[in-house]
């Protein structure tokens, strides 16, 4: 069953303050002697009756005369700056961590004492809580909201891969979503408002934290549409052109401070920054970037703390409620690994459930190799591995195309597996999107347009880097982009430019995904996502279907490097 986050609604955020002022005056005009009264009690007036002796048993004695009353409990005093506390994380990749190392459990621990220890703390995500991992692959995110449902999280922002199962999967998480969704510049493209407007996702909430009102919007990466699935059901628009009008509105709707939940990259998030003055934060960041402290940018407070559980920001900004004037701030970076903390209980227990489920789906052996796996972020997205050429290969023989290609980006894990047995949970671990094998024919005067697109961001750590089949090339890294390529030949000969060539690759990449503009342009697909197997299911079905047969596919020298 779906359930909606309850609407948050806004309070007057100055009526405390009023109701305070009042007191005070009241008991001012209490203490205050009567004009004409005779300044002490008649003569004939003895003192109080012998049992008068103070208040009624239990009840605390007042405030000497002419003392006023403090606030009442939760109310900060007037005239003193109010302290909000912003704790923020930097992705969870829809991965729960390790039992052994810093997790969801621990992290949600960490936070729930940190919001103890501040009167006033909001803890705010920012994006990609539901993949890419071992977990999405097989639950499709649910696992993450099933947990986050559990933990302190108070509001999140859509992310790119909040989308990497497509957008209709992407409702069905948000309509589960017990905490709120929020968003100024990821849109649906027909409505014009924000995507999941229809399930509770807002352009922003407000918090009314004391005597000061925070609100919260969020950010989405550039260029969404070329890194996962959007499929033309929603859209990225530009970040500022978003804030233009997010902003206004929640500043005229009572927020005394504004803070953006950013997916944006570090470098793009500075950019957005130094081009505001209406921001008081930006937390988050789509690159995993760390900073020891915040970076102050045209009066923004920018914070990275890095990616999943390494850290928790803690950033707390004094500010004047009569003005709403940032007064100060000061910031912890908590480091998990340095931390012992005690599992969530209810986090943990959704935990358990989900991994209990996974071994059993998983932990089976589909078959062996007897060449090394690397897929590590560093070899995969630079130069050809084993792992790149046999999923190539196997896309090639299944649509029986001229060629193959896999972007980089795809393959996951970023570890070195060792020749051994082959589980299903190895291959999710490598292959956690939701991706298609599909075919198509393309003209041949692009095939060295899409190799030298391949080259163009080597050694930037890019997944546009694609892993071949029925081709060999040389190129040079030092060369300038778009001359990079020195040769290349399709199953041994020259390509003409004047044929049509066949190819087989996923549909994330035909249909333009890591920038493949020619691919999404020039191509005549052939098999498209509906007609063909999801790649991971159909590489388990592959390896399967060798009857024991050994994978052997190593590296054979189809993409020389010259610079090397």
């Amino acid at each position: 069953m779906s359930k909606t986050h309850p609407p948050r609604t806004t309070r007057d955020h100055r009526r405390p303050t009023m109701v305070l002022i009042g007191a005070i005056a009241a008991m001012m005009l209490l203490a205050a002697p009567t004009v004409g009264a005779s300044p002490g009690p008649p003569e004939h007036a003895g003192g109080p009756p012998d049992h008068a002796v103070g208040p009624p048993d239990g009840v605390p004695p007042g405030p000497p005369d002419g003392v006023p009353p403090g606030p009442p409990d939760g109310v900060d005093p007037p005239g003193h700056d109010v302290d909000v506390t912003i704790l923020h994380d930097t992705h969870l990749h829809g991965s729960f961590g390790d039992a052994d190392e810093p997790n969801l459990a621990t992290y949600s621990t960490l936070v729930e004492e940190r919001k103890e220890a501040n009167d006033h703390a909001i803890f705010v995500g920012n994006g990609d809580e539901i993949a890419p991992s071992v977990m999405s692959s097989v639950f499709r995110g649910q696992h993450m909201i099933d947990a986050l449902n559990e933990s302190p999280l108070d509001v999140t922002t859509l992310g790119n891969h909040e989308f990497d199962y497509g957008p209709d999967n992407a409702r069905d998480l948000l309509a589960d979503s017990e905490f709120p969704w929020v968003t100024a510049n990821v849109r649906d493209p027909e409505t014009g408002d924000v995507f999941g407007a229809e399930l509770g996702v807002e352009p922003y909430i407000l918090e009314e934290m004391g005597e000061v009102t925070v609100g919260v919007t969020g950010l989405g990466p550039e260029g969404m549409a070329t890194i996962t699935s959007l499929n033309g059901e929603a859209e990225q628009i530009d970040a500022n052109e978003a804030l233009d009008e997010v902003v206004p509105q929640m500043e005229a709707d009572g927020a005394d401070v504004i803070v953006v939940a950013s997916h944006l990259c570090g470098s793009d998030a500075r950019d957005v920054a130094d081009a505001r003055d209406d921001i008081h934060a930006m937390v988050g960041d789509h690159c995993s970037e760390v900073l020891d402290e915040p970076e102050e940018r045209n009066g923004t407070l920018v914070s990275f703390v890095g990616d999943e559980y390494d850290h928790l920001g803690e950033l707390t900004l004094s500010v004047n409620p009569s003005t709403g004037e940032v007064r100060g701030h000061d910031f912890t970076r908590h480091d998990l690994e340095e931390l012992d903390l005690e599992p969530h209980p209810e986090v943990q227990a959704v935990i358990d459930h989900y991994e209990e489920q996974l071994d059993e789906a998983l932990g089976e052996v589909i078959g062996e190799r007897t060449v090394e796996w690397d897929t590590r972020t560093d070899v995969v997205r630079n130069e050809e591995t084993g792992i790149g050429n046999f999923i190539a290969d196997s896309m090639r023989e299944y649509h029986d195309t001229d060629i193959a290609v896999q972007n980089s980006g795809g393959i996951r894990s970023d570890e070195l597996y060792e020749p051994g047995d082959i589980t299903r949970l190895d291959v999710v671990e490598i292959l956690p999107f939701d991706n298609y094998v599909v075919s198509a024919e393309i003209p041949g005067d692009i095939i060295e347009e899409m190799l030298e697109h391949s080259v163009s961001a080597i050694d930037t750590g890019d997944g546009r880097f694609l892993q071949v089949s029925g081709i060999e090339m040389t190129f040079d890294g030092s060369a300038p982009e778009g001359e990079r390529v020195t040769e290349f030949t399709v199953n041994g000969e020259p390509v003409d430019e004047d044929a049509t060539y066949t190819i087989a690759t996923n549909d994330f990449t035909l249909g333009g995904g890591d920038a493949y503009e020619m691919l999404a342009e020039e191509a005549e697909v052939i098999v498209d996502a509906d007609g063909g197997p999801l790649l991971s299911q159909f590489m388990m079905d592959t390896i399967e279907d060798r009857d024991g047969e050994p994978v052997d596919t190593g590296v054979e020298g189809r993409i020389e490097r010259l610079d090397d």
